[in-house]
């Protein structure tokens, strides 16, 4: 029940003063004998004016007035189901049944509160177990802004406490009692399982690679046991491995042969009496490559920045990278690259016939300035004096040439500065600013690294030297260089692919995706004078690996010229778009990948020791499956409290429109009387 009452911050020494002055002049207007009409018509007038006296005067004072409303809010009990695939694993089919009739039999006992279910996923109005892992951090960490305020009775969690995602929940800090039930079965089950599979997720063409995994058995000791790797359903290395440890070290030496995506598949042979079999089999993926692309360094001396870039490039093994320093080291032969860096070019100018796809610049700040602007007409540094700037990078939300990973783009913040001219930037042109200059805690608009690209040239400029710091900086604070490493790898990447001339480009968001996402394939049209075209039909054929195929079509338009697939199974997809533009049929085909995460049959052991101490952390308990009656019993039991809240608003009387109404209804009435009975 909610129950309201308002007050007014006006001191009640005013409203008396107030009221004896309204009083006082009302008595002395109609105080005098010799009237016309009734002495009760004569008290009514007085009435009146004394009525709109006093409110009249109230109003002088301005007064706010504050209006408290009582609201009871009641209990929100939550109930989240672990759904992952490892919850059907160990539990039959009886089980399960018994398990979803569980969950409504305790959702229908608390029908007096307001009750919501979840999975780990978010909301679920239904109950299944498709879950591909297991984050069970996220959905907890979610109802921190969920129910951020709210009377939150309790949380009911059933999992079988394995999570092979997030952080560990029993980090985490709970305002809201938990009470657990333990699914699963905490002793391990007998099984052979795969593990830790190791490869490189890039090969060159001709070349052998390696591939390494374990396996891990339990309650198969001794058993000899054939591990295969196969290629399009033909075996093409295997081994036969003794099992004498709980994990056992294998190593295979495989070629590649065909460019493109190659699809291996490892597997186990299935043992009677194992738990499972979904973990005897690993789907691995492999993009075979022509060649290793080329990389120039030019400089005019040795700088650790060239050490940090290169290697970042040679991590990778995708990049051959060449350095040039003259009078250290000789002039390359080869004059044909797809990349080339010159660091620090404008300091003294190095004289090459080298050629590349494109540029990356980096200036220092002693870099001349008109040698900048003769050589990069789209940049010009207006200098004030030999003054320099320490500044650090910031990014800029609207770049699009590619994407920089967003929860690692903080980090940026945590760069040492660097040194660059003290000025103005004016930048013309194709250019599209990536990083901003930032002094201090100030945001500006100066361009520390951008990108060029007018269709016939394309280069990035990053201006400011001593990056090699970057690297050490962010390896040192949070362990890796990630962020770095992307900038550097996403960098030469854009500037080695070859400017697309094709009038028809389909082309999917995402090289791989997960089993589970979305899929999409954009595409551009354009004519003959490469404008951007809209109104064609688009026909979109999806091809699997076993040669079935689906087919989509689409109108483009400004508004929609993308594909949406939905989700797909695991494999290598091959895809085929079509459509006629001016009377001529364009093409465009490729390739994307689906890997399934594979990760739910790895570990089957419940973890029912992570769910007590959920429970004793939040001050709530726990319970096995099979005590589910003791906790239906303790939830009647416990008596989940409404919460009183006062809500307040504020307003000024002036404001109100029903006071003026009734100020004017007084003066009104008064009035009317007095012209009636013909005092006017």
């Amino acid at each position: 029940m909610d129950d309201n009452f308002f007050s007014l911050d006006i001191s009640s020494g005013w409203v008396l003063l107030i009221f004896l002055l309204a009083a006082g002049l009302s008595i002395f207007l109609y105080s005098k004998k010799n009237i016309p009409w009734h002495q009760n018509i004569n008290m009514l007038l007085g009435f009146l004016r004394f009525s709109a006296l006093l409110l009249l005067g109230i109003l002088l004072l301005n007064p706010i007035m504050k209006l408290s409303v009582n609201e009871e809010d009641e209990p929100v009990f939550v109930v989240v189901m672990d759904n992952s695939e490892s919850i059907p694993m160990r539990m039959g089919e009886q089980q399960l049944k018994q398990l979803v009739s569980t969950v409504e039999g305790i959702q229908q006992n608390l029908s007096d509160y307001q009750v919501t279910t979840y999975n780990l996923t978010g909301r679920a109005d239904s109950l299944n177990f498709k879950g591909s892992s297991s984050n069970l951090s996220s959905i907890f960490n979610s109802f921190e802004s969920i129910y951020d305020g709210k009377n939150v009775g309790g949380i009911l969690f059933l999992s079988d406490g394995i999570y092979n995602e997030g952080l560990s929940p029993a980090y985490l800090n709970y305002r809201y009692p938990i009470y657990t039930v333990g699914l699963g079965d905490t002793i391990p089950p007998r099984d052979i399982s795969i593990r830790d599979v190791r490869h490189n997720r890039v090969a060159y063409q001709g070349n052998k690679f390696p591939v390494t995994l374990k396996i891990e058995q339990r309650g198969f000791t001794n058993e000899v046991v054939n591990v295969s790797v196969n290629k399009s359903g033909k075996s093409i290395s295997s081994q036969n491995i003794r099992l004498t440890d709980h994990i056992t070290d294998v190593s295979f030496e495989l070629e590649a042969q065909e460019a493109g995506l190659m699809h291996l598949i490892i597997r186990l042979p299935q043992k009677e009496g194992e738990s499972t079999y979904e973990n005897n089999r690993k789907d691995i993926f492999i993009e075979v490559i022509e060649g290793k692309e080329k990389v120039l360094v030019i400089s005019p001396v040795p700088h650790p920045d060239i050490k940090a870039i290169r290697q970042t490039l040679h991590e990778t093994g995708n990049y051959e990278t060449v350095l040039y320093i003259p009078g250290i080291t000789k002039l390359p032969t080869e004059k044909n690259y797809d990349v080339i860096i010159e660091y620090s070019p404008f300091k003294q100018v190095i004289r090459h016939s080298f050629k590349s796809t494109g540029k990356w610049i980096i200036l220092d700040s002693r870099s001349q300035v008109d040698q900048i602007y003769k050589s990069l007409p789209y940049l010009r540094i207006r200098t004030r004096s030999t003054q320099k700037d320490l500044v650090r990078p910031t990014i800029n939300p609207t770049f699009r040439k590619f994407q920089l990973d967003s929860d690692q783009t903080d980090r940026f913040n945590q760069y040492p500065p660097t040194e660059v001219h003290f000025g103005d930037y004016v930048l013309s042109g194709a250019t599209d600013v990536l990083l901003y200059q930032k002094v201090g805690s100030v945001n500006t608009t100066k361009p520390m690294m951008f990108f060029y690209d007018d269709g016939s040239e394309k280069s990035a400029v990053t201006i400011g030297t001593g990056i090699w710091q970057w690297k050490l900086q962010e390896a040192a604070v949070h362990g890796d260089d990630r962020l770095f490493n992307e900038l550097v790898l996403k960098t030469v990447q854009f500037l080695s692919i070859r400017t697309n001339k094709k009038r028809f480009t389909a082309t999917p968001r995402q090289n791989v995706y997960r089993e589970g996402d979305r899929i999409f394939v954009d595409t551009q049209v354009y004519n003959e004078i490469f404008e951007r075209s809209y109104g064609n039909k688009i026909n979109l054929s999806i091809t699997n690996e076993a040669g079935e195929t689906r087919n989509y079509e689409l109108v483009d338009s400004p508004l929609n010229s993308t594909f949406s697939i939905g989700t797909l199974k695991q494999g290598i997809y091959k895809y085929r778009a079509s459509v006629v533009n001016e009377n001529e049929q364009l093409v465009d085909r490729g390739e994307f990948l689906v890997e399934a995460l594979q990760v739910e049959a790895l570990d089957l052991t419940a973890n029912h020791n992570l769910l007590r101490e959920m429970s004793h952390k939040s001050n709530g308990a726990f319970f096995h499956f099979s005590e589910i009656e003791a906790l239906t019993q303790a939830l009647e039991n416990t008596d989940f409290q409404s919460i009183i809240r006062t809500r307040e608003s504020y307003f000024p009387l002036i404001s109100s429109l029903w006071i003026i109404i009734a100020i004017c209804f007084f003066l009104f009435s008064e009035w009317f009387l007095r012209k009636y009975l013909g005092m006017y």
